[in-house]
């Protein structure tokens, strides 16, 4: 159990794009301190006994690259998943800082050490209006008295129903779950349900209920947009003996994971329209499917005594055995889908205590049939190291850089396909050292692309030029991560900007607003194509540290999705501007506010 928590607090940190600085000790530094207030937004009234939070990012937190991940999944939905999480094992101390808004909205934190935070925002029937973790991190300097921070918060909207089964009895004890319609089983939400449904603590969760013993579920807490509703057993649920399955008792059955109005397939799912303060209604059978017989062996293991494998899959639930003599598996009664096999290998220092993680490549697909004699072929985490070189300068403080990888989907595949499975393809991060050095250990076998980030202002206005893999320049390409492997790195400060204002359909300017950067191509760019940035008062923005290329840049009043998936730019890439950018040129753009689909 202690294993799947710390991969599951690994996921979700590295979902979380912010700079990671540790916070430092206040004994021999000025501390300082952090106030604002709390607004409803729309109306900007003040809204009292919100419950705010400082989330100290401490310098060995997983790190997500901020221009890479901006546009990924619901950043505040990770965010309150993180919260709800906060008594479990690695969060202790972590939300030293907490206080509550008084009549005029207002909070304030004294004492607080230099560093970074997230800062973040709870109230029962009320939900964060920023959607992004970058509009909650604040960097608290030295004797800083850090005023007039403005937060929103909207009313919440929420979805109740009733669950049957076949012959219209209540279901009980269903995992019931409401994910974004544009984030489908990709959103965090949607990952972390599928393994802590089964462990009970789902219905503790936002966007997640528990169905009562009539079959009725209520969902709270809820952003407006458009949402899909899937009910999940928790554990192998076998449907008892009844009229409506009486022909089929034979065969191996469990009830499925259900999507509103009552299909098994996501995109077969009807959406529904979730609006602030308001209460949408999801009545449906939880319906039932066969199951599958999968066995084989894992080759290559010195000695498989003690070993583990683990399977995971986008929609199915985590399953789990040791290893038989000679490397062997089964499982007896696997849901259809596809899975990826990892293997915790303990042939080698065993007496030590130590193991090693090993991954299948290929997954494993289950769908009509049993599956037997399979012979996995698992390979171990690799290590990547290299070196950077600033083009034009010698004086560069390396410290102040991250490396992050980044997964490459497979051709025909968006980020978004891959679901869980491309969340557990992570190649990890590493801090650069103050000699241009940096290692990764830990990475999974796959096809990657390497993502900077810099919290320094400083070095805002950098790019990476060239990236070099076995002598190939694999900047856009990426590469392909088996065992040790090495890359020379080029890093240039004539990186290209865009500013400019946005304004709305009356043209007045648009406050608050998203700024993406897509690349022009629809193809999947490096991942330094893919910027965002937030409107002021004027609706001005400036996107900096861009690498040349063709661009499209379209304003967004939400962020909702992957930037980098294929859809994103289907939807979006054709609502802004086209902007050229060669290295080092600065481009000024007006661009009108895109209508937000979500609301639709």
């Amino acid at each position: 159990m202690k294993f799947l928590q710390r991969a599951l607090l690994g996921l979700l940190c590295g979902m979380v794009s912010v700079s990671v600085h540790a916070a430092q000790s206040g004994a021999q530094q000025a501390t300082s301190s952090v106030e604002g207030k709390v607004l409803h937004e729309p109306g900007g009234e003040p809204i009292r006994k919100v419950v705010v939070r400082l989330l100290a990012m401490n310098a060995d937190s997983p790190v997500s690259t901020a221009t890479a991940m901006e546009n990924g999944p619901d950043q505040a939905e990770a965010l309150e998943l993180f919260s709800g999480l906060a008594g479990n094992e690695g969060l202790d101390g972590r939300l030293k800082y907490t206080a509550a808004t008084d009549a005029e909205g207002r909070f304030k934190f004294e004492k607080v050490p230099p560093g970074n935070y997230v800062l973040s925002t709870s109230r029962d029937g009320y939900v964060p209006a920023e959607t992004k973790a970058r509009g909650m991190v604040i960097t608290v300097a030295e004797g800083q008295n850090l005023a007039d921070l403005s937060y929103k918060m909207a009313t919440a909207g929420l979805i109740a129903g009733k669950i049957v089964d076949a012959d219209g009895d209540p279901m009980s004890g269903l995992a019931v779950q409401a994910i974004r319609k544009d984030q489908g089983h990709s959103g965090v939400a949607g990952v972390l349900a599928i393994y802590l449904s089964a462990g009970g603590v789902a219905g503790n969760l936002p966007g997640m209920g528990i169905t009562n013993d009539l079959g009725e579920y209520r969902i709270s807490g809820l952003r407006a947009g458009q949402y899909l509703v899937i009910a999940r057993p928790r554990g192998k649920v076998v449907p008892p003996p009844t009229p409506a399955n009486k022909a089929q008792q034979a065969e191996h059955l469990l009830y499925a994971p259900t999507y509103y109005p009552g299909v098994l397939d996501e995109k077969q799912a009807n959406a529904l329209q979730v609006v602030s303060g308001g209460v949408a209604t999801a009545d449906f059978t939880l319906l039932v499917h066969h199951t599958y017989r999968v066995s084989g062996i894992v080759s290559g293991l010195v000695d498989a005594k003690g070993s583990l494998i683990f399977l995971m899959s986008n929609t199915g639930r985590p399953q789990q055995q040791p290893l038989g003599e000679g490397g062997k598996f089964e499982f007896p009664s696997l849901e259809p889908g596809t899975y990826i096999a990892q293997v915790v290998d303990v042939s080698e220092g065993a007496r030590q205590g130590e193991s090693k993680m090993l991954t299948v490549p290929t997954p494993i697909v289950v769908s009509g049939s049993d599956l037997a004699d399979l012979v996995l072929q698992p390979f171990a985490h690799g290590k990547l190291s290299g070196s950077f070189r600033a083009e034009g300068s010698d004086n560069v403080d390396w410290k102040q850089l991250t490396v992050s990888l980044m997964p490459v989907p497979e051709a025909g595949e968006s980020s978004a396909d891959k679901g869980l499975l491309g969340l557990m393809q992570r190649g990890g991060a590493g801090a650069v050292k103050e000699d241009g050095t940096f290692e990764i250990d830990d990475v999974t076998p796959g096809n990657y692309q390497v993502a900077l980030f810099s919290p320094s202002e400083k070095y805002r206005d950098w790019y990476l030029k060239s990236l070099l893999f076995a002598g190939r320049e694999v900047a856009d390409t990426g590469f392909a991560a088996s065992g040790e492997m090495s890359l020379n790195v080029v890093v240039s400060a004539k990186g290209a900007s865009i500013e400019g204002k946005v304004v709305d359909g009356e043209g007045k300017p648009a406050a608050d607003v998203y700024v993406a950067t897509l690349p022009s191509s629809g193809k999947l760019g490096r991942p330094d194509s893919y910027q965002t940035a937030k409107t002021d008062a004027k609706g001005s923005f400036l996107l900096r540290g861009m690498n040349p290329g063709e661009f499209a840049v379209v304003a967004l009043e939400n962020l909702h999705g992957d930037a980098r998936n294929a859809e994103f730019y289907q939807k979006y890439g054709n609502r802004g501007a086209s902007v050229s950018l060669a290295e080092g040129e600065k481009k000024t753009v007006t661009l009108t506010l895109a209508a937000d689909d979500s609301k639709q």
